[in-house]
């Protein structure tokens, strides 16, 4: 299995589609969602789309749009959201939100119209994206996790505004 794994990672990172092609031929089970999982956390949106042609089974999980998210592939994003399986969770903003991908957050604000966790702001701001987190705090979302953390937003928003 170790080896799988390893030619299974040379193969989405390099973009070896002859491989990842035998690959899910060969070892279907174990190429579905390690390799969607991996193509997704590394944008390469091409790869989930291939495999969803060819895999009855391929699911569009909330795990995938997690990791998408989490690493500012809004295109694959894009993308996943669209699928007709595809599960959305409250965490995939927060993902994003703690890796600071403002673009993200705001579509899936704009486009996903569903609850976001309590983390989404908590983690913008326990990361340091406050720019992020004043936007946050714009649109009404608030965190009783992270009081102080939201009352010294605020107030550095209120002394920007001073200056």
């Amino acid at each position: 299995m170790y080896q799988f794994s390893l030619v299974l990672v040379s193969a989405v990172i390099t973009d070896d589609m002859d491989l990842v092609k035998w690959l899910h031929t060969y070892c279907p089970r174990g190429f579905v969602r390690k390799g969607m999982d991996l193509a997704a956390s590394l944008g390469k949106l091409h790869i989930p789309r291939w495999v969803a042609k060819h895999h009855t089974l391929a699911v569009c999980s909330a795990r995938l749009m997690e990791l998408a998210a989490a690493s500012g592939h809004l295109d694959v994003l894009n993308w996943l959201y669209a699928q007709p399986n595809a599960s959305y969770t409250s965490c995939i903003m927060a993902r994003a939100a703690a890796n600071g991908h403002f673009k993200v957050v705001k579509w899936l604000h704009d486009q996903v119209k569903k609850p976001s966790s309590f983390d989404t702001l908590c983690e913008a701001i326990g990361n340091g994206h406050l720019q992020l987190a004043e936007y946050l705090l714009g649109l009404g979302y608030r965190s009783s996790m992270c009081i102080d953390l939201t009352e010294r937003v605020i107030e550095e928003q209120h002394f920007r505004t001073l200056e």
